[in-house]
């Protein structure tokens, strides 16, 4: 069968999973947060050191944002620098990443196998839940994720290209630095890669494995040392989000109480490829033989789950950068199982069955364009009420929106407005935004909006 099937099912896997949304409104949090602090980089407010989310935001100063390593947001800056505030460009950017770690993904499988089917791995991975969701949510594990990808190729390609080594062993140390410059300390876990090519294929010796990564090591903590001394901002910056941001956190606010909680999460988002796995190897009665290589990038791909257990700061998509790994690992697994059932259970199938799949995902981008995704009633009326309010760009809140952090980046970004709470220098403002769970009366002729969520009200 022509092996473009494969790869027309693949690409509408990820219509149907991600792209499919390009058009849409609404997003998780965390990625609303990162893309308003983009979006304002691009406008020129807040520095590559000091970038700015928004002007009541308590930091070390009003409006900085210091709560994890700035390039994540630096590199987003240049999608918004290119194609302006519109309101899918942080969705742009985030296809643009995935795109990048599945061509990575790629260039990986095709320097560890004799083929290019590397169409397996690529929907083994869109298919894990927490990884097409963090696609869509501008979560920063996905930026990481192409660097620690990287990483990996480059040390592939330095053990294949031997006299080349020490031009890929730059290059994979310094995807590492962008990795932690990234999100931090989980970008450190590719570090193993040497040593564990040494386990499972002599590719390498053991002692010069371990010599190496460690010298990597060494080079990733001096180039930030060189940083941190080199430059104040990077030293005042840093400063604040590991005293202030990173140890009070690991120290006071756990989000979960037990340390294996990341573990449970990683065994219920690979569950599907386990089961895959399971199923083909009780199916292939003649060949049960393991591809080592698939051992190893699952191992691999453990290491950058066990470091969070250190933790109780855990949530799910804090190992979306592992998933690229895991998938890959499986995809070996599996590779010389998949001819025989695939043959005897559905050939003469799969061409329609792509066919369906990449029709399906045009027609929800189609349908999807232009609605909202998530936060509808939030979303509605943030939007009826600035067009009340405009041009106006500050509004006073009240005392009990202090947590409704999705009100204040939504403004933020779909509008530029910025919401303060009353006190002597915006008690002239026209404006008081609340919502329904406020438990202060106002008077009915005062209020200018109500809506589903929100209430805007007449000062």
């Amino acid at each position: 069968m022509n092996k473009n099937w494969f790869w027309i099912f693949t690409a509408g896997l990820i219509l149907i999973l991600v792209i499919c949304h390009i058009g849409q409104i609404g997003m998780f949090l965390d990625g609303q947060q990162y893309a308003t602090v983009a979006m304002n980089l691009a406008n020129g407010k807040g520095t590559f050191w000091f970038p700015h989310v928004y002007s009541s935001w308590e930091s070390l100063e009003p409006g900085i944002f210091l709560e994890q390593p700035q390039l994540g947001f630096y590199i987003e800056y240049w999608w918004f620098k290119i194609l302006g505030n519109h309101f899918n460009t942080e969705r742009i950017f985030c296809y643009s990443m995935l795109l990048l770690t599945a061509w990575l993904m790629h260039l990986i499988w095709v320097n560890i196998t004799d083929n290019k089917n590397s169409w397996l791995a690529i929907c083994i991975w869109i298919l894990i839940p927490t990884c097409f969701w963090a696609y869509d949510n501008n979560v920063m594990e996905i930026v990481m994720g192409v660097f620690t990808t990287a990483s990996i190729l480059f040390s592939i390609l330095s053990l294949k290209q031997k006299k080349l080594f020490w031009l890929y062993f730059t290059l994979s140390t310094l995807m590492i630095f962008l990795a932690v410059f990234t999100k931090g300390l989980p970008g450190l876990f590719v570090l193993c890669t040497y040593v564990g090519f040494a386990v499972f294929t002599q590719q390498i010796g053991f002692k010069r494995a371990v010599f190496i990564s460690l010298f990597q090591t060494l080079i990733v903590f001096s180039l930030f040392t060189i940083i941190y001394y080199s430059f104040a901002d990077a030293k005042t910056s840093w400063d604040y989000y590991l005293i202030k941001r990173l140890l009070r956190r690991i120290s006071s606010l756990p989000t979960t109480e037990s340390r294996v909680s990341i573990l449970v999460s990683m065994f219920n988002y690979l569950l599907l490829p386990l089961i895959i796995s399971i199923i083909l190897f009780i199916y292939n009665r003649k060949n049960k033989t393991i591809n080592s290589l698939g051992i190893l990038f699952l191992i691999i791909g453990l290491c950058g789950v066990l470091p969070i257990m250190l933790t109780k700061v855990q949530r799910g998509f804090y190992i979306v950068q592992t998933f690229p790994l895991f998938a890959i690992g499986f995809s070996l697994i599996i590779y010389n199982w998949l001819p025989t059932f695939y043959t005897h259970i559905f050939k003469k199938y799969f061409p329609y069955l792509s066919i369906i799949a990449l029709l399906t995902g045009l027609f929800l981008t189609y349908k999807n364009f232009n609605t909202i995704s998530r936060d509808q009633a939030t979303i509605t009326d943030i939007t009826n009420i600035y067009r009340i309010i405009a041009p106006q760009k500050i509004i006073t809140k009240s005392s009990a929106m202090e947590n409704r952090y999705d009100v204040f980046f939504y403004f933020k970004r779909y509008h530029n407005v910025d919401l303060y709470f009353k006190n002597s220098l915006t008690a002239t403002l026209p404006y008081t935004l609340t919502y329904h769970e406020d438990s202060i009366p106002y008077q009915s002729n005062k209020i200018l909006y109500q809506g589903k969520d929100l209430i805007l009200i007449k000062n």
